[in-house]
């Protein structure tokens, strides 16, 4: 049986339809345990940090000239969408501050 899938429309909407198969396949799939979805929290961290890190980069080379404003905004605005993506479908664990 084939499954079909929602065509992606637009760029920002690609990461969050790859977020929602991981997170519905991890729930799906036999055997999915907390472990699994400790490794899926760990990659979200992982991702936010790198956005983090990016951030950090981009202003670095705003500062040296080698990057101009326009570009540096269109930029951000990418990792800006990407972390609140990431912020609105991590799940929290019992031990986390609300």
């Amino acid at each position: 049986m084939f499954r079909t899938f929602p065509l992606v429309r637009t760029r920002a909407e690609a990461p969050r339809y790859a977020v929602g198969r991981r997170r519905s396949g991890l729930t799906e799939c036999a055997g999915a345990d907390e472990q699994n979805q400790h490794f899926a929290r760990l990659s979200d961290e992982l991702e936010l940090l790198l956005i983090e890190a990016e951030r950090k980069h981009l202003y670095a080379l705003l500062c040296n000239g080698q990057l101009k404003d326009d570009a540096r905004r269109h930029i951000e605005r990418e990792l800006d969408l990407r972390e609140v993506q990431l912020l609105r479908t991590t799940p929290r664990s019992g031990n986390d501050e609300a």
